[in-house]
């Protein structure tokens, strides 16, 4: 009697669904999730999550540019057990080492045209004067807790630097790649003041 009524309430609980609508809404709601985490910088401040993770738990461990390197290796583990439970973001630190506006200084052999970075247990980073710049507004950022709700990690960097327009950024994801190149900060800076004295109306087609 009781098997029947729980197969009664089993049979309630089914219900028709046309399996292409279910498939594209599951692969569209994947795809726009790998979008946001993983390939697009925010406009915001020009960090991918794990790029934003790094530089945070950097901050974390008090690798400032007058303190002494940390080992890559020491801040990937804890980006990852504190931040980032995905992978080691070892990818993203070199990429924030290499970049033409470096926002972590490195020491060893982080890699070249021809040659990948040595592993993250021989090399050694922290932030740079630039990493600096993009953390100085940090007291107006919004927090929220990460995946453990145990420590609290910025939605974007509220920065005075702009990485955005300045850091390359490329990536692959569902239907879409990303390829976006770097810009010369001195042509930026021109730019923006541009903007600023004529108006943003002038240059939106209006």
């Amino acid at each position: 009697m009781v098997k029947k009524k729980v197969e009664e309430e089993i049979v309630e609980q089914i219900s028709n669904v046309n399996i292409n609508d279910l498939l594209s809404k599951n692969i569209y709601d994947y795809g726009i999730d790998i979008l946001e985490d993983r390939v697009l910088a925010d406009f915001r401040d020009g960090f991918k999550p794990a790029q934003r993770r790094i530089l945070w738990t950097a901050r974390d461990l008090k690798a400032y540019p007058d303190s002494k390197t940390v080992k890559s290796a020491r801040i990937t583990g804890d980006c990852m057990g504190k931040y980032h439970p995905h992978s080691s973001a070892y990818g993203s630190l070199v990429n924030l080492v290499n970049s033409d506006y470096p926002v972590l200084q490195g020491q060893g052999n982080f890699g070249d045209i021809d040659n990948g970075p040595a592993a993250e247990r021989y090399t050694e980073a922290r932030i740079s004067e630039i990493g600096m710049k993009c953390l100085e507004c940090m007291p107006v950022a919004d927090l929220v807790p990460n995946y453990g709700g145990d420590l609290m990690e910025p939605v974007v960097i509220p920065s005075r630097f702009p990485n955005f327009f300045v850091k390359d950024c490329a990536g692959i994801a569902v239907g879409l790649k990303c390829d976006i190149p770097a810009h010369n900060l001195e042509e930026i800076v021109e730019a923006f003041k541009m903007i600023i004295k004529k108006g943003p109306a002038r240059y939106s087609g209006s």
